[in-house]
C-alpha cells in the first residue's frame, strides 16, 4: 500500500469509529433517557461553545458532528503514528486497539470534558459509577473506537 492509501486507510478507520461512536451515543441516550440525536451533537459542541451550544440549533449540531469526528480522526492518526514506531502494536492490532480504546475513554472522560467549556452534568461519566452508562461508554471506546481504529490500522501497516 501506498503512503496515501495508507493515510486514506487510517482516515478511514477514524471514520468508522466515529460513525460507529455517534450511533451507539444516539441509540443509547435516545433508550435510555429519552435525549434526541440533536441534543448529543449540541453537547460535543458544548466543549467549545459551553451552554451557547444548547441554544444553537442545527448550527451546533453539526459544529459537535465535525468536533466529533474530527477527533476520531485524530485518534487514529495518533494509533497509527504509535504502531508505525512499534510494530507489534499493528501486528496485534485488535488487542492494543481495545486497550487504546479504554485509554481515550480515560483521557476524554477525565481530561479532556473537565477541561473544555462544557457545563457540569454534562459528563455523565464523571464522577465514575459502573452502571449501564459506563458499561455502554466503556464498550463503545474499547470495541467501536479502539478495536475498529486498530483492524484499519493493522490493515494500512501490512
Amino acid at each position: 500500500m501506498t503512503g496515501k492509501g495508507r493515510l486514506r486507510t487510517v482516515i478511514a478507520g477514524g471514520l468508522v469509529a466515529g460513525a460507529l461512536d455517534i450511533v451507539d451515543a444516539f441509540v443509547f441516550w435516545a433508550w435510555k433517557a429519552d435525549v434526541p440525536a440533536m441534543r448529543i451533537g449540541q453537547s460535543i459542541a458544548g466543549g467549545l461553545l459551553g451552554e451557547a451550544a444548547s441554544r444553537g440549533g442545527w448550527a451546533t449540531f453539526s459544529l459537535g458532528m465535525v468536533a466529533h469526528f474530527a477527533m476520531t480522526v485524530v485518534m487514529a492518526l495518533a494509533f497509527y503514528a504509535v504502531a508505525r514506531l512499534a510494530p507489534v502494536v499493528a501486528r496485534h492490532g485488535l488487542a492494543f486497539g481495545a486497550v487504546y480504546g479504554a485509554m481515550v475513554y480515560a483521557i476524554m472522560t477525565y481530561l479532556v470534558v473537565p477541561l473544555s467549556l462544557a457545563t457540569v452534568g454534562q459528563n455523565p461519566h464523571y464522577p465514575p459509577n459502573i452502571d449501564l452508562v459506563f458499561i455502554n461508554a466503556i464498550f463503545a471506546h474499547v470495541v467501536l473506537v479502539g478495536m475498529v481504529i486498530g483492524y484499519f490500522t493493522k490493515r494500512a501497516i501490512r
